[in-house]
């Protein structure tokens, strides 16, 4: 391994130093201005939030009962309003965020369908609890591990939010598990 590439390596995992090792090698550039590669946070936030938009408006669809489509539109309300700060945080710290389609593709892949037997509301309860497990630990690491203040603290501030969202999502399943 190359001493260039050990010492990339090494500044790559700093924000600000990321910054410049792009300007410096002349990657991430738009113009004039340098843009940081997405964080793993951002990245992963944006998938799942993508993810559950899309579960929700197909929610509002194809669920049977209303207490389904309530939690649906609640989800829709808050990860719509959570995605607007999620750009306007990452406009202001200088970080992209991953393309649209990426995004949207790889929240395609995180869809299931009812399992056999199953009700489109039970598996739409099941999947959520899922997702928000995981955002519940994504926020979690974040608001613990964050190299990137702003990013703690929008990971600190949203928490609560994620885990009232496993709650409601835990209160459906209960009800509509066979």
């Amino acid at each position: 391994m190359s001493a260039l590439f050990i010492t990339r390596l090494a500044i790559a995992r700093l924000p600000i130093a990321r910054l410049a090792l792009s300007c410096l090698l002349g990657l991430g550039t738009l113009g004039a201005a340098c843009i940081v590669s997405a964080d793993p946070f951002v990245d992963q936030l944006a998938v799942a939030n993508a993810a559950e938009l899309q579960a929700s408006q197909v929610a509002l669809s194809k669920a049977s009962f209303d207490d389904t489509r309530n939690l649906a539109r609640r989800l829709i309300d808050n990860h719509t309003t959570l995605a607007q700060q999620l750009a306007e945080l990452t406009a202001q710290l200088n970080i992209s965020l991953p393309d649209d389609a990426t995004v949207q593709a790889k929240a395609a892949k995180l869809q299931t369908a009812p399992a056999k037997g199953q009700s489109f509301d039970a598996s739409y309860a099941t999947a959520q609890v899922k997702a928000h497990e995981d955002a519940v630990k994504l926020f979690e690491d974040e608001a613990q591990n964050a190299s990137v203040p702003e990013l703690k603290a929008f990971a600190e501030a949203n928490l609560p939010m994620m885990k009232k969202h496993l709650q409601m999502a835990q209160r459906l399943l209960k009800t509509h598990r066979k």
